[in-house]
């Protein structure tokens, strides 16, 4: 873990030693419970489906992950973003696909959130300790040229939802380089 600036670190880690998956955690400061501004502004975007807080949120997010993660040489490769999809209840903002939105332009790519699909509900990794591994939960329809795609989460707690995608992906010959969440919960 890099500290990046107060309130913000920037995590990197390896999953299933196939991919990097960097996050920006920058939920709350460090040893309080307060939110920093862009914790407050993803509360608002999630929960209460503010759609200027989540515009705010992830123009912001995706300049410092685009910023960060471009020193990285996998980041390099990138030729696709695609969020992870949300399951059940439409809500008012999906924040995932927002920041894929913002973090393909960023990159002048092309975002293929829309190839792929949650087909069934997944027990929630709130609590977990440990990843828990299902491609079967994703449907993908890749008609796509692009073969090498960043994945794009809210939230990464485990590397469960981020690697079942990236292997989703894989079984269609694609290739999940790097995966990138905007909070990651301990």
């Amino acid at each position: 873990m890099t500290r990046f600036r107060p309130g913000v670190l920037f995590f990197n880690q390896r999953v299933q030693a196939h991919w990097e998956v960097w996050v920006l955690d920058n939920y709350s400061v460090p040893a309080t419970d307060q939110r920093t501004h862009d914790g407050q502004l993803m509360y608002e975007a999630k929960y209460t489906g503010n759609f200027d807080a989540a515009q705010r949120l992830c123009a912001r997010l995706a300049q410092t992950s685009v910023s960060l993660a471009s020193q990285r040489s996998t980041f390099s490769q990138i030729e696709a973003v695609c969020a992870v999809p949300y399951f059940g209840p439409t809500r008012p903002v999906s924040v995932p696909h927002l920041l894929a939105t913002h973090i393909a332009s960023a990159l002048s790519v092309p975002d293929r959130s829309d190839r792929v699909h949650k087909v069934r509900a997944t027990p929630p990794a709130k609590g977990a300790s440990s990843a828990m591994f299902d491609h079967s939960q994703f449907e993908v329809k890749w008609d796509a040229p692009e073969r090498r795609i960043l994945l794009v989460d809210d939230v990464y707690r485990t590397g469960g939802t981020l690697a079942s995608l990236a292997e989703a992906l894989r079984l269609q010959n694609l290739t999940a380089v790097a995966g990138t969440a905007a909070v990651r919960a301990t």
